[in-house]
């Protein structure tokens, strides 16, 4: 059966790149607000989408990035994954607040600082049963693009996550350049 060109679907390639077939989404990127920590993302850089399949650089030392082009193969890039299979409620930590839960899988941080700009999530957790800190809890977890973080509320023993449509993200970080 042919495959949609806007199903998304990645696989990893041994001792190579991730290989993406559908569409590539745009670049993005991690945005800054006036005190410059991470706030928000922004789309960037557009990619031709117009082939069915793409390889993205897994080495780092593509001259292309973030696409392939070939040099795992003369560095001798060893991919072996080294991810866990815990799952993930057995890596979290529980952050306890009057409102609000956080679970906290440290290993699973992408560094992208989402959880910093009003004062460090984990600090601002005791503070929940105020309306504007409950918000900027969630926002911050929500804002993880590592899904390291999550908040559960209390009364309704529920998930608080942003429904979000599946995708391919590929983040630019103004900050680490």
């Amino acid at each position: 059966m042919a495959k949609s060109k806007d199903e998304q679907k990645i696989v990893v390639s041994k001792e190579g790149p991730y290989v993406v077939a559908g569409n590539v989404p745009s670049m993005q990127i991690i945005m800054p607000n006036k005190e410059g920590l991470s706030w928000d993302w922004k789309d960037g850089k557009k990619f031709d989408t117009k082939k069915s399949e793409h390889s993205l650089c897994r080495c780092g030392h593509s001259k292309n990035k973030p696409f392939c082009d070939g040099t795992h193969s003369k560095i001798r890039f060893e991919g072996t994954e080294r991810a866990t299979r815990k799952p993930y409620a057995r890596q979290a930590e529980i952050f306890d607040g009057p409102t609000l839960t956080l679970s906290d899988a440290e290993d699973l941080c992408g560094f992208a600082r989402f959880c910093d700009p009003g004062g460090k999530i984990w600090s601002l957790m005791e503070q929940t049963d105020d309306p504007k800190i409950r918000n900027l809890v969630i926002r911050e977890a929500n804002h993880c693009p590592a899904g390291r973080l999550l908040v559960k509320d209390k009364k309704l023993g529920e998930e608080i996550e942003h429904e979000l449509p599946p995708s391919i993200g590929i983040i630019e970080d103004p900050a680490l350049v």
